[in-house]
């Protein structure tokens, strides 16, 4: 058996320093145009970015959901 190689680039769990910061800015300002003209950014640059934090999102919750439903499917947590 061959060992696997390590992923090139491992993703950190979390947002990014972008991310927060228009994060930070849309519960400032209220709205994407606005957060968009604060940072000098196009609105769909913040909408992208939202929507692929909720991308990040569903996935996480629907690992942990499969996840609790492997480890109830184990004995006693053994395993997971």
């Amino acid at each position: 058996m061959s060992p696997t190689k390590p992923p090139k680039f491992l993703r950190r769990i979390g947002f990014t320093d972008r991310e927060r910061v228009i994060l930070k800015a849309l519960a400032m300002y209220r709205s994407v145009n606005s957060t968009a003209r604060v940072l000098h950014l196009k609105p769909a640059t913040i909408r992208s970015t939202v929507f692929r934090i909720r991308l990040r999102y569903d996935h996480a919750a629907l690992f942990i959901e499969e996840y609790h439903k492997w480890k109830k499917e184990m004995r006693r947590g053994k395993y997971l």
